[in-house]
C-alpha cells in the first residue's frame, strides 16, 4: 500500500485514504476561492465531526483563511454572537441545516454566506495543477475557537500556525506518536 493509499481518516463505514483527502481538499479550496474566499477570510465550519469538517478546515488553512470551528448544534442566539465576534465572512454547513442557518442568520447586518459542505466541485485533477499555497507566516491566524464558557460567557481565542504547531509537536513528542500511529478522536473538532 502506498502513502497516498493508506487511511488518513476513518468515520463509521467511510474510510478516506491519504490521496482522497489531498483531492478533497483541493477541490474544496477551488470552491472557497469560487466564493471570493481566501487568505483573510474568516470561514466558520459548523458540521458535524465527520470527514466533510477535517477537509473544509484543511482547505481553509491551506488558502490562508482562518478557521471559526461553530458546533453545528449550536443554538441560533450563540451562532449569531459567534458569527459577529470571529467576524465570519462565509459559513460550511450540511444539507440538513442549510436553511435553518440561513433563517437564523438573516437578520444580522452582513450574514455570512452560506456554503454547502456537500457541494464538491468536479474538475479534472490531471489537467489541472494543484494550487499554490499562500506564503504563510508563523504568526497568521489559524484558528479563531471560542472557549467552553466555564467561568462566563465563551471567549474567542486567537490562534497561530506557531501556535497549532507547538501544539501538534508537543502531543507528538508526549505521546510517541508516529508516521504509522492510529489514534481514536472522539472529541469535536
Amino acid at each position: 500500500m502506498t502513502g497516498t493509499e493508506r487511511p488518513a481518516l476513518v468515520f463509521e463505514d467511510q474510510t478516506v485514504s491519504y490521496g482522497e483527502l489531498a483531492r478533497r481538499v483541493e477541490a474544496t479550496k477551488r470552491h472557497l476561492i469560487g466564493a471570493n474566499l481566501g487568505r483573510g477570510s474568516h470561514i466558520g465550519i459548523s458540521l458535524p465531526t465527520t470527514p466533510a469538517h477535517v477537509v473544509w478546515a484543511l482547505a481553509a488553512l491551506d488558502l490562508g483563511a482562518t478557521v471559526v470551528p461553530i458546533y453545528d448544534s449550536a443554538p441560533a442566539t450563540e451562532l449569531r454572537l459567534k458569527c459577529l465576534a470571529a467576524p465570519v465572512n462565509a459559513l460550511a454547513v450540511d444539507a440538513a441545516a442549510i436553511d435553518r442557518r440561513r433563517a437564523e442568520l438573516a437578520n444580522l447586518p452582513a450574514p455570512p454566506a452560506l456554503l454547502l459542505a456537500e457541494d464538491e466541485p468536479q474538475f479534472d485533477f490531471a489537467a489541472t495543477a494543484p494550487l499554490a499555497p499562500p506564503a504563510l507566516q508563523p504568526d497568521d491566524l489559524a484558528f479563531m475557537p471560542f472557549s467552553s464558557g466555564t467561568m462566563g460567557e465563551p471567549k474567542l481565542i486567537l490562534l497561530s500556525h506557531r501556535n497549532v504547531l507547538a501544539s501538534r509537536l508537543l502531543f507528538a513528542q508526549a505521546t510517541g506518536l508516529h508516521a504509522g500511529s492510529v489514534l481514536v478522536h472522539f472529541l469535536p473538532l
